[in-house]
């Protein structure tokens, strides 16, 4: 398999990630927002999912290194700078 398709993929993957661990979040604190009830299996799902997607864009963000592709030495960080900044996000908003 070429080092292209696998970066494309572990790209489509972190992607992925970022999205299902948004979708989590506006439904555990903004659609299902219950005070007296806290969902303790989300909070497990989003920490499992942050977890994974630091390790796997980590992963990515070294091959494109090693392997000199400009492209995806961008987009990598990108999506961790996303992540960052809805974490500062929902910090500001909750507390």
């Amino acid at each position: 398999m070429r080092i292209k398709n696998i970066l494309f993929t572990l790209f489509l993957g972190d992607l992925f990630l970022v999205l299902w661990g948004l979708m989590v979040s506006v439904q555990t604190f903004f659609i299902d927002a219950d005070i007296l009830k806290f969902p303790e299996e989300n909070i497990r799902l989003l920490l499992f999912l942050f977890v994974l997607f630091a390790i796997t864009s980590m992963a990515g963000l070294v091959l494109s290194i090693l392997y000199n592709k400009k492209y995806y030495i961008r987009l990598f960080p990108a999506l961790q700078v996303i992540v960052f900044i809805t974490m500062l996000f929902a910090k500001g908003i909750f507390g």
